[in-house]
């Protein structure tokens, strides 16, 4: 009992409030702000395709491709290589837009 007094002396019912709040915002932020991320990207491409690994394969208008790993970040493809697609088939990537799909993942993220 001594030491739960010791606590609200030192933080007092309104700081664990506080504190309760801020943690429940950063939990709720969390879960959020994920949700959010890459929405230009998803916004910008024509056609986005499951790949087997866990990834995205994005086609943009001009025809151009670009893939996203199952973490969320752009990742650099070897020009005219190929990839699974989530329902086993096999595509030919003709380009490598790592730099256009990591700006467009970012954005939003840095106040852009």
């Amino acid at each position: 009992m001594g030491d739960r007094t010791c606590v609200n002396q030192l933080f007092g019912a309104n700081m664990k409030r506080k504190i309760l709040s801020l943690s429940l915002a950063l939990v709720s932020a969390s879960v959020i702000l994920p949700a959010y991320a890459g929405h230009e990207a998803r916004f910008e491409a024509k056609q986005m395709i499951n790949l087997k690994d866990g990834g995205v394969l994005y086609v943009f208008a001009d025809g151009k491709m670009a893939k996203e790993n199952k973490w969320g970040h752009a990742e650099s493809l070897a020009k005219v290589s190929t990839v699974e697609t989530a329902d086993g088939k096999t595509m030919t990537v003709t380009s490598n837009e790592v730099m256009r799909l990591s700006t467009l993942l970012e954005r939003g993220h840095r106040g852009d």
